[in-house]
């Protein structure tokens, strides 16, 4: 796959994900949540409607200079989504990230994306009670 983010094409298959592939990941991954019917409309009711927006948080979230401590609502919501593995949109989003990332670049690569989201989970600010809550 030839992704063009920079001007220059680049190939994301097979190299560790690069400062322009987490921009073609998230474009991947946002398709793939929006076609799946439950994840879908989890995410379209915590963006308020704006994929765009669910797009944008999930290349901040893929990009490996972002931190967390400077995470929006949004950010700490579809990250707590990738690292949750109780809730049916948990383990939903969580599998198709692997799935994505794996196809991508390798199992070893998609296994260490996934410790960097819960490190930089547990490095955010703590979420409100209101969303602590919340189980989709």
């Amino acid at each position: 796959m030839q992704v063009d983010t920079t001007g220059t094409d680049q190939s994301i298959r097979g190299d560790a994900p690069s400062r322009s592939s987490h921009v073609a990941l998230a474009q991947m991954l946002t398709a793939s949540f929006r076609a799946h019917g439950h994840t879908g409309n989890v995410l379209t009711h915590i963006a308020q409607g704006s994929w765009t927006a669910i797009e944008a948080c999930m290349a901040r979230l893929l990009d490996p200079s972002w931190d967390a401590r400077q995470c929006s609502r949004l950010d700490s919501e579809i990250l707590e989504l990738m690292c949750d593995q109780s809730g049916i949109a948990g383990k939903t989003v969580r599998a198709e990230l692997l799935r994505i990332v794996a196809s991508a670049f390798g199992d070893e690569t998609a296994e260490a994306i996934m410790v960097e989201m819960e490190t930089r989970r547990a490095a955010k600010p703590p979420m409100t009670a209101f969303t602590r809550k919340r189980k989709w």
